[in-house]
């Protein structure tokens, strides 16, 4: 749980900035949020009486904070009474922001129905539920697979066509007018395509995607996050910002398209088409673990793909992405990248020989190489010495503050940049993304214009090998774009353009890479062209993380570390010669690891980026460094603020139950506070086992509660803070199905259901029903009930949850905390302190053979298997 510090002047800043922040996000949202909004009452006075004395309730208990907070300001006029009324404040809101969100429940369903269907099923339908899980993972990579060779090739196609046909123009023409205009004027095309399929499409395709599916494996629901909209949004809006020269990377919106791959693979259904597969496993298939579960296995074939890194993209996963781990999504996880890379590697092999595709070595060349594996030897280029540690170790803590203030630098631009060019003005955020994008071609292009020329030596030729190295974006009069002459004279190339006149991808590999394949012909870059390059990158990485616009954070942050790591390497080197040391000092090793703190400050990942790393541009030779100062990234930004995903979270509200890290803080407070602390407790919305179809509709009118306890029969009203007996609970998106079908309203029907197990499949699929179309909040909308029908009753006994979960009020809240977001639970009931005890469970109790041995003596069980027997 994240705590909020007290005191100090930091922290009073924030919850001033958090005060102004969410004033103006929620204008004439505040109200609304507190109270309990619904339609004019269709169905009777009493839902909208129960409404008013929920929010009178509110009304009185925020009156009271807000008293008590004033009273103790007047008293004491200090300047840390105003900054706690500061805090109490942003507090407040943030928690109204909260109500915005609706989580998921990764609680097993036990009712009577879902126990009829899984008794149902035998040791082969479980084999074959199974066996549909591994084709479902396998089946998510290959697709992502084809999907990355689909959108890598047309990332190339539009790069080549803009710098090639502006190089040939150069070339033919020279001038600075003409070349400009064709590069500005694709690059703008490319730009309003981009912004176009975000700001009117799909506002959830901006970004990385990162957060949001972070959020959603949390355990938090993000409507429209896993469309096929918002998957067409991503896949091409990446395509076109990276081509209108955006600093942007693919990764983060193929990470976020993996998952919408998952997701729909995952439940092999659609809301878009309106149409699922058929299946008599849906018990098993259509449930949101399972979605979850299929949703980080295609983030990692996403990130497998961005990267040609499967065990990287596997690690991101367990790392990053899904906050419920286990075994099995690791391996299907494992599954899903490698089919996802094989493909994409005989995919591009097609593409380059497709006559001689089986005698083409595949996996030749890495994502972040220059040269393919036949040229480049990378145990000759990374490596490194004992005495070099200590600077390894000063770099990771340069990446991390490097990072910490691209973190801090962009929070503050995203809360002025959500003030001034809201998500409510799309013509606007369209504007901003092009002329972002309109600056950064200008600064590029005119960096190359202006550029000093440096001698085209003839062991350049070595260095560049044009016929051998992999594919080059575009070529110039040396058949190569490592050394483009551009504007420069015959015999000379463009000092500032080899870096400033590519592509992000294209400038990190020749950052990293240029002259590893010959170790005898040494390349170095200019001191000033390796520093305008880290400050004219990291300056635009700040500003253009968060445009309209789908954007990756890896490229860019890998750009801006691997150029400072290659800036320190020269100092070091040239500190090892003015000892008079000849040593051999390694700048691809300075160049990765610098590349790896610098994402590591901004991201705070560490053993992921570090595989990721090594795996992109071969460097394993230096794992343990990368790691070292990967380390040391990550522990000099977390004792500066949050990572960039995270720190996006939190500017979005999402109320995310991360991993408590126990500080001596969050300790002391979860001391102090118990469950009958923070409880809601102003009302409870209750029903009986068999209700009217008019309480149930007062029920999901009167308020907007997920789910609703079943209490005793009786004279109880359906609103009442009193202690009742606990029967179950059922789900809102259950009541709204059973109000919109005929079932549990003829007891006849029902024993039919219970009885076959047919019947019963269909039931529990048509409750289930994945993806959820009523969805969150459900409302009955414009269905008509007549008068008749309202008084029809409902039994809600066979499709309540028996058996919630409970805790007794005066538990820690810690202990709660920890039981929500372990289980994945939506809700937890609270019990009194005194609950009454029946026996004792431990582990071994609940093992195989005792189960086993358990069913033998249950008389249920047995009449279970004796009527099972007639049938067969």
């Amino acid at each position: 749980m994240e705590a909020e510090g007290t005191g100090s002047a930091a922290d009073a800043a924030y919850a001033r900035e958090e005060v102004s922040t969410a004033m103006e996000l929620e204008r004439g949202e505040t109200e609304g949020s507190t109270t309990m909004d619904f339609e004019e009452d269709r169905y009777g006075a009493r839902a909208k009486e129960v409404a008013e004395v929920w929010n009178l309730r509110l009304s009185a208990r925020q009156f009271a904070q807000d008293i008590g907070l004033q009273k103790a300001c007047l008293s004491s006029p200090s300047a840390s009474a105003r900054e706690g009324l500061e805090k109490q404040e942003a507090l407040r809101r943030r928690m109204v922001r909260y109500n915005d969100f609706e989580s998921h429940d990764y609680d097993t369903l036990d009712n009577q129905v879902a126990r009829k269907v899984l008794r149902g099923f035998g040791r082969k339908d479980y084999r074959k539920a199974g066996a549909i899980k591994w084709v479902t993972a396998f089946s998510v990579g290959l697709v992502m697979g084809a999907v990355a060779f689909l959108i890598n090739y047309a990332i190339m196609g539009l790069n080549r066509a803009k710098y090639q046909t502006t190089a040939d123009k150069i070339a033919s023409d020279g001038g600075f007018g003409k070349p400009f205009g064709i590069f500005l004027g694709m690059s703008t095309g490319f730009l309003i395509v981009a912004g176009y399929l975000v700001c009117f499409v799909e506002p959830l395709a901006g970004g990385s995607g990162i957060p949001e599916l972070k959020i959603y494996l949390n355990g938090i629901h993000l409507k429209s996050l896993l469309c096929v909209k918002t998957f067409f949004a991503t896949v091409l809006g990446v395509l076109f910002s990276i081509s209108g020269g955006l600093v942007a990377g693919k990764e983060g919106p193929f990470i976020h398209a993996g998952g919408i791959v998952g997701g729909g693979f995952g439940t092999w259904s659609s809301n878009t088409f309106r149409s699922k597969i058929p299946s008599k496993y849906d018990a098993f298939m259509r449930n949101f673990t399972y979605k979850r579960d299929f949703v980080g296995i295609g983030t990692a074939a996403g990130v497998a793909t961005a990267f040609s890194a499967p065990i990287g993209g596997m690690l991101f996963t367990v790392e990053e992405g899904a906050t419920y781990f286990n075994h099995h999504l690791l391996w299907k996880s494992f599954l899903a990248t490698a089919a996802s890379v094989v493909l994409l590697q005989i995919l591009t092999g097609l593409q380059d020989d497709a006559s001689n595709i089986l005698s083409y070595r595949l996996g030749n060349s890495r994502d972040f190489g220059l040269y393919d594996e036949n040229i480049a030897v990378y145990g000759k280029e990374f490596f490194y010495y004992l005495w070099e540690i200590p600077f390894f170790m000063l770099i990771g803590a340069g990446g991390g503050l490097v990072g910490a203030l691209f973190v801090k630098m962009n929070v503050h631009l995203t809360y002025f940049r959500r003030k001034l060019v809201p998500q409510s003005l799309p013509m606007l955020r369209l504007l901003e993304v092009v002329v972002i994008g309109v600056i950064t071609n200008i600064i590029f292009f005119s960096i190359s214009y202006s550029s000093p020329c440096d001698e085209y030596k003839e062991e350049y030729k070595l260095i560049s090998r044009a016929g051998t190295a992999t594919s080059s974006l575009w070529t110039g009069r040396y058949g190569t774009n490592m050394f483009p002459e551009l504007w420069c004279p015959s015999g000379t190339f463009s000092r500032w353009g080899q870096l400033f006149y590519q592509p992000l991808a294209e400038a990190l590999k020749i950052i990293i890479h240029i002259g590893e394949d010959s170790s005898e012909v040494p390349y170095n870059f200019n001191w000033l062209t390796l520093l305008m390059y880290f400050l004219v990158t990291f300056t635009l990485m700040v500003v253009t993380y968060g445009v309209g616009a789908a954007t990756g954070l890896f490229v860019p942050s890998l750009v801006v570390g691997a150029a400072a790591g290659r800036l320190i390497g020269k100092l070091v080197k040239e500190i090892v010669r003015s000892a008079g040391s000849n040593l051999n000092v390694s700048l691809s090793s300075y160049a990765v690891i610098g590349a790896a703190s610098s994402l590591g400050g901004a991201t705070r990942m560490t053993i992921s980026i570090t595989v990721l790393v090594a795996e992109t541009t071969g460097a394993f030779g230096i794992l343990a460094p990368i790691m070292v100062a990967v380390f040391f990234s990550k522990l000099v930004g977390d004792t500066l603020g949050l990572g960039i995903y995270d720190a996006h979270i939190r500017i979005r509200g999402a109320p995310m139950l991360e991993e408590q890290s126990f500080d001596d803080k969050e300790t002391n407070i979860a001391a102090q506070c118990t469950v009958k602390d923070v409880m809601a407790k102003e009302s409870i919305v209750a029903l009986p086992s068999c209700p009217s179809i008019r309480d149930i509709v007062f029920a999901l009118t009167s308020c907007k509660h997920g789910v609703f306890p079943i209490f005793e029969e009786g004279d109880l009203p359906l609103s009442s803070n009193r202690k009742s007996s606990l029967q179950g609970c059922i789900h809102r998106n259950f009541l709204v199905k059973l109000v919109k079908s005929s079932a549990g309203r003829d007891q006849t029907d029902m024993s039919t259901i219970l009885e076959d197990q047919s019947k019963a499949v269909q039931m529990f699929n048509y409750l289930q029903e994945m993806p959820e179309k009523a969805g969150f909040g459900g409302d009955i909308g414009d269905y008509q009930i007549t008068e008749e029908e309202m008084e029809v009753r409902v039994d809600l006994t066979p499709f309540m949850h028996r058996h919630p979960y409970l805790i007794v009020e005066d538990t820690p809240a810690s202990r709660a905390y920890s039981l929500l977001r372990d289980l994945g639970l939506r809700h937890i009931f609270v019990t009194p302190s005194k609950p009454q005890v029946v026996g004792l469970l431990s582990r071994k109790d609940l093992l195989p053979e005792n189960v086993e041995l358990a069913l033998q003596y249950n008389e249920s069980y047995a009449e279970f298997l004796a009527q099972k027997d007639k049938t067969v």
